[in-house]
């Protein structure tokens, strides 16, 4: 579809020069009280901000842990350490492929690529923009080590299928959990069901560090890689038995990971019922709304509507004049991953690993094809839902798509 000509009843736009819906854009920011400065005050007063010399890691670890409904914990220092740190857990190097989705962070790809591991696609479930399990099982050969679904937005992946195409091959399964934290599929929470899980505790996550990441598992095993490889490879002072980073979490962040974390359910509560806003006073316009499979509990991280078919230069078109209107729409993915220039033209590194070394496989093309994936980014815009928000963001955001949407559809 064509961007319709402007005319004087498009006048009344923002983006055109008329009245916008909102003053001003109200920014997203992390939801904090007394609760996250008194911890943060008394790990900073002990003079011991590491978690090598502060026990608050340690009490989060396993607080977070009991949450997921996991045995371990292994707290870092961001989501992509995690993912990177539980790849490498999982034995993934040279010569090794690793399934993930294409529509997702680019985080969920650069950590296989930085364990020298290929990232092959499989393509998304149109229904939930999540892995489709009917395409994961095309994609595996011998040299597959993981897969790493993602719960998108904070809707769960279908992990009972993905779980069991995984068994069946003995597969490592490390979950993308980072937007998902307290969602539940069918009456689990999401990283109590992969061999590891891993989640982001960036300020705009479901709760929030202001940066941080961990690791879950119910693998002893799994969980003492992990910390050694967090910890510069280190099994015992100065005892380096593995190729490791400086991944730790700090203590302060801990602390407020620890603060967050009590109020998380209360926080996702918030979300769901701005999701239901939107999906009931949405209703009636040309957009594709996202509901949660049965048995499934989204954590509505955001809230994700698809535009009827168009291109990427009309979508463009459209956020722009919804961004005029100053609400906190935004289009976080516009193209997938497998279309990023590093990975399609297999130059991650200057020597062109991991995709050419010569442990891979010499015919595998990274990128593949995703029709639904590429269909999909380039048309699919998400609306907020943090808990910074008040139900008259919510409003108004639903005025300015009503606004909007006529005038461009």
């Amino acid at each position: 579809m064509k961007k319709k000509r402007i005319t004087s009843a498009a006048a009344h736009l923002a983006i055109n020069g008329g009245p916008p819906v909102r003053k001003k854009t109200p920014p997203q920011k992390m939801l904090v009280d007394d609760a996250e400065a008194r911890a943060v005050a008394a790990v900073l007063k002990s003079g011991r901000l590491t978690s090598l010399s502060n026990d608050t890691t340690d009490r989060f670890e396993k607080a977070f842990a009991d949450y997921c409904g996991t045995k371990h914990c292994v707290a870092v220092n961001s989501g992509t350490a995690a993912l990177h740190v539980a790849l490498a857990a999982a034995g993934a190097g040279p010569g090794d492929e690793v399934v993930a989705p294409p529509y997702t962070f680019i985080a969920t790809v650069s950590a296989i690529i930085q364990q020298n591991a290929v990232p092959v696609f499989a393509d998304i479930d149109r229904e939930t923009l999540n892995i489709d399990p009917a395409l994961i099982e095309k994609k595996i050969t011998r040299r597959t080590k993981a897969i790493v679904p993602v719960h998108l937005f904070g809707l769960p992946a279908d992990m009972d299928r993905i779980t069991a195409i995984a068994k069946r091959r003995g597969i490592t399964v490390i979950e993308d959990a980072c937007q998902a934290h307290g969602a539940l599929y069918k009456g689990r929470r999401t990283g109590s069901m992969g061999d590891m899980a891993c989640f982001s505790f960036q300020e705009s996550k479901n709760m929030a560090a202001g940066e941080g990441g961990a690791i879950v598992t119910n693998s002893g095993a799994l969980a003492d890689k992990c910390r050694i490889i967090r910890h510069i490879g280190m099994a015992a002072k100065y005892e380096y038995v593995a190729l490791g980073y400086n991944y730790r979490m700090p203590a302060m962040s801990a602390a407020v990971a620890l603060a967050q974390l009590r109020k998380l359910d209360s926080f996702n509560e918030r979300r769901a019922r701005m999701a239901d806003y939107y999906r009931k006073n949405l209703a009636g316009l040309p957009v594709k709304i996202y509901d949660p499979p049965a048995g499934v509990v989204s954590a509505n991280h955001l809230f994700p509507v698809t535009l009827p078919t168009c291109g990427i230069d009309h979508t463009f078109e459209i956020y722009k004049a919804l961004a005029a209107e100053n609400v906190p729409v935004w289009w976080v993915y516009p193209r997938p991953l497998n279309t990023v220039e590093f990975i399609k033209n297999k130059r991650a590194y200057s020597k062109g690993c991991p995709f050419d070394c010569p442990h891979a496989a010499p015919s595998k093309v990274a990128g593949g094809g995703c029709p639904v994936a590429d269909e999909l980014s380039a048309r699919t815009l998400v609306l907020a839902t943090a808990p910074c928000y008040s139900e008259a963001v919510a409003r108004d955001t639903v005025k300015a798509i009503r606004k909007v949407l006529p005038e461009y559809l």
